[in-house]
């Protein structure tokens, strides 16, 4: 898994081709999150880059739903 924990969260840096790769995927992981009822934090910096943060709001914690999702958006990219 492409993930780091990193301040209890799952931490994924991805750098892409372009603006509209990140766009597109942005708009993939959010029909995934609104399909789990998760909330995944993204950040888009420079140009061609998304953070993806993974926790649990509700517990302030890593959850198996993380993981879930976490590997969701990993398919996304394989």
């Amino acid at each position: 898994m492409p993930y780091t924990e990193t301040d209890g969260k799952l931490v994924w840096n991805i750098q892409l081709k372009n603006q509209t790769e990140v766009a597109e995927l942005v708009l993939k992981i959010a029909q995934l999150a609104d399909a789990a009822n998760h909330h995944p934090d993204m950040l888009l910096h420079k140009w061609n880059r998304l953070q993806i943060e993974l926790f649990s709001h509700d517990v302030h914690a890593i959850t198996d739903r993380d993981y879930a999702l976490a590997a969701q958006i990993e398919a996304l990219l394989t």
